[in-house]
Parts: structure tokens; C-alpha cells; sequence
């Protein structure tokens, strides 16, 4: 059965401390890909082909971090996009060494983001010894990112342009990009 819309990971989420993230009243954006061509009943076409194109998922991925003393060892995983006109929004968390499978998340396109201002630490190890690391906010969509020590994160984050929009409005399906 084909979908005229489809839920699309772009990361994980995070919280802060070891609290529930459904817990602290804070919004957390998802993307929702929907043809509005296509019905419930017959589907969309269409809507492989956009999500390959715009959306591809990483390439690979490379761990960022581990912590693995302990019983319950922790793999952050940092997406590679499949180009330069691509970024991803957030990382993977995986509790196995098993880099995981490109197909859980998405990347988005560059064209559709500004760079994030809002980059918030919410966890580090100092103090429990190992590799020292940090778990980050790294955009109003509250997604999450890994950085090996306690600085904050060398690299750009990205935030969407808007929360909703029409995929001809901000890439080159209507012959012009913005």
C-alpha cells in the first residue's frame, strides 16, 4: 500500500539529565513529508523519488563518542551526508559498537536550513573517568549531537528554514532554487 505522507527521523532527541524528554515540556520537531497530490487511498508516486532526492540518508556513519565502562555502554554516532548540499540535523545513539543502518535517519537539504544559534549542553562525563564526552542540543528542534570532550561543538549546526513549508517554496522543483 503506498502513502501520500511519511514521518521522516532526522536524528535523535534528548532531555536533560536522565529525566523522561516526554517529561519536560519542551516541543520536539519531527518532519512530516506529505504529497499533496496524492490521496490516502492511492498513494503518492512521487514520494520515494522526493525522499531520495532531498532527503537521502547519510552515506555512512562515523562514531563521535563512546562510553563503554560500565554494564550499559553508549555508541554516538555523527550521520555523513551524501554531499556537500546536504547536513543532518542530529545524531544516532546505539548501544552496540555496529555503526546503524543509514536507513533510520535522513539528511536534509542545506538550501532548507540556516545555521542553528541555539546550541545547549545537556550532559558531560567529567568526573566518571574514560574518554571524556558531552551530549548537546544542537538546534531548536531539539535534536541531539555528541562531541568527544566537554567544549561546546566545533562544527555548524543547522536549524529548518521554516516549520512548515511547500518543497517548490524552498528547492528546485518549480525550476528555481531559493
Amino acid at each position: 500500500l503506498r502513502q501520500n505522507k511519511v514521518a521522516v527521523s532526522l536524528g535523535h532527541f534528548g532531555g536533560h539529565g536522565y529525566d523522561n524528554p516526554n517529561k519536560d515540556n519542551k516541543d520536539r520537531w519531527a518532519l512530516e513529508v506529505t504529497d499533496t497530490t496524492g490521496s490516502f487511498i492511492g498513494g503518492s508516486s512521487w514520494l520515494p523519488l522526493v525522499l531520495e532526492r532531498y532527503l537521502p540518508n547519510p552515506a555512512r556513519f562515523r562514531l563521535a563518542w563512546s562510553l563503554t565502562h560500565g554494564s550499559n555502554p553508549f555508541y554516538a554516532w555523527e550521520p555523513v551526508p551524501p554531499g556537500d548540499e546536504f547536513v543532518a540535523l542530529g545524531f544516532i545513539g546505539t548501544t552496540t559498537e555496529q555503526p546503524p543502518d543509514v536507513k533510520c535517519m535522513r539528511c536534509v537539504l542545506r538550501s532548507w536550513c540556516n545555521e542553528s544559534k541555539y546550541v545547549h549542553k545537556v550532559w558531560d562525563d567529567s568526573g566518571s573517568g574514560g574518554r571524556q564526552g558531552s551530549i548537546w542540543i544542537f538546534n531548536t528542534l531539539q535534536y541531539i549531537g555528541f562531541v568527544s570532550g566537554s567544549d561546546p561543538p566545533q562544527k555548524v549546526s543547522y536549524d529548518l528554514k521554516s516549520r512548515r513549508f511547500f518543497m517548490r517554496e524552498y528547492s528546485d522543483v518549480a525550476g528555481k532554487k531559493k
